[in-house]
């Protein structure tokens, strides 16, 4: 609602309605991936049919940054966003929640065999993608490593608490020495 209220006033300050949609969708995504933000996250969560979710997060990531600067890593990141989306590409939604971590809702596909299944299948697809090197120079690729929790939704279980129990199990995954979730 607050995005709304704000966009509606940029787009009234500028007297046009082009821009509330321009406004809107930069309000909502990530400016370095265009995948959506936490707060699209967030709104999401309410609106769609969710089976399943996963976070996803990238295994030491500060050090490409460190090494080869910020525009790398943002090339990195962009690349990232790019392979989990051709992954979760009709099965789904991708979000950037933070500077290394992203987000998936899986939408409940008809065709789509139950959530738990298809939740799995896209963390070890999204995993194999994300592993393959990232070319960041003409001599040097980079490689990273990534941990994945995922949560299947039960009878009625909202999405924002599937979310939840997916950041758990990355969590616990990683407590457990690595393990996926």
């Amino acid at each position: 609602r607050h995005v709304d209220e704000a966009v509606a006033a940029a787009a009234l300050a500028f007297g046009q309605d082009d821009h509330r949609a321009l406004l809107r969708h930069a309000a909502l995504h990530d400016h370095v991936t265009g995948a959506g933000n936490r707060t699209k996250l967030m709104e999401d969560a309410v609106t769609i049919l969710t089976t399943a979710a996963l976070f996803i997060d990238l295994d030491e990531f500060k050090a490409v940054n460190d090494r080869f600067g910020h525009a790398i890593g943002d090339m990195v990141l962009r690349t990232v966003a790019e392979r989990i989306t051709d992954v979760v590409d009709g099965r789904g939604r991708l979000y950037r929640v933070g500077g290394d971590e992203f987000a998936g809702l899986l939408d409940d596909v008809p065709t789509a065999a139950p959530g738990a299944p298809l939740a799995g299948r896209c963390a070890i697809e999204i995993g194999a993608a994300l592993r393959l090197p990232y070319p960041v120079t003409e001599f040097v690729d980079v490689s990273l490593d990534v941990s994945i929790g995922t949560a299947v939704a039960g009878p009625g279980e909202r999405a924002d608490h599937l979310l939840s129990r997916a950041d758990e199990a990355l969590v616990l995954g990683a407590e457990r020495g690595g393990e996926d979730g």
